[in-house]
């Protein structure tokens, strides 16, 4: 997997490891131009709490790297959904 330089200083400036875990993971399943679910159940899956687990998006998308498309929670299996942005290697606008 190749990370964009833009990505890996954004990363570096968050200082959030695992910030930088849930980057990894999404980028390696979701391609640069696709939207993605980001729900309390990967939380699990990455081992960390679901507190953290909001923490590191809030982090990701702060930074820059992600952009919430969706506000989810309107029910069950109503996740947000989150797109790449540019800086974080999504080909096209």
């Amino acid at each position: 997997m190749i990370v964009p330089s833009s990505a890996t200083r954004v990363l570096l400036d968050l200082g959030d490891a695992n910030a930088a875990l849930l980057f990894m993971a999404l980028r390696h399943q979701y391609k640069p131009n696709a939207s993605f679910p980001l729900a309390k159940s990967r939380a699990k899956f990455l081992g960390l709490t679901e507190t953290t687990l909001r923490r590191a998006r809030d982090h990701l998308e702060v930074g820059g790297l992600i952009e919430r498309i969706h506000q989810g929670g309107g029910g069950p299996n109503d996740p947000h959904l989150f797109r790449w942005t540019p800086l974080a290697g999504r080909r096209g606008g």
